[in-house]
């Protein structure tokens, strides 16, 4: 079988044209995905910051009216909205994957609860060991001469 100069010619120039439209529709494709994703997790930190802003606006509120709350970290928003946004990316928006998801995002958070009170903690000692130590045996701060 025998392949002429020119049709051998056509058919490399063929076979070159479907090689490189084939790899930029794949570099396209991967692009895409890669700014979707992106896209949603940008999202997803816009809506977490923007919760905690909300509920740290609560707080304040209900302090001036004599309550007390507490406002997780911004992190633990931001987390929260980055695992929802990863089921609904997945397409996997059924009850038994939100709550598998949901229970890891939990122990992260109670991780970071756990941090934050040992912290917390650390930092009170510290204030009451110099309280203490700037007091003398009366229970009275030192005279200054």
């Amino acid at each position: 079988m025998n392949i002429d100069a020119v049709t051998a010619t056509l058919l490399g120039t063929l076979v070159g044209a479907i090689a490189g439209i084939a790899g930029s529709v794949g570099v396209a494709i991967i692009a895409k995905r890669s700014d979707e994703r992106k896209h949603l997790r940008q999202l997803a930190f816009d809506a977490g910051e923007k919760m905690w802003a909300l509920h740290v606006d609560i707080a304040k509120k209900t302090a001036e009216g004599g309550r007390t709350g507490k406002v997780d970290p911004l992190e633990a928003y931001i987390l929260n909205a980055l695992v929802f946004s990863k089921i609904i990316e997945d397409g996997a928006l059924d009850r038994e994957t939100v709550f598998k998801m949901w229970r890891e995002q939990d122990s992260i958070a109670q991780a970071i609860h756990a941090e934050i009170r040992a912290r917390e903690k650390a930092t009170n000692q510290a204030r009451e060991a110099t309280a203490t130590a700037g007091m003398s045996a009366a229970g009275q701060p030192p005279r200054q001469p």
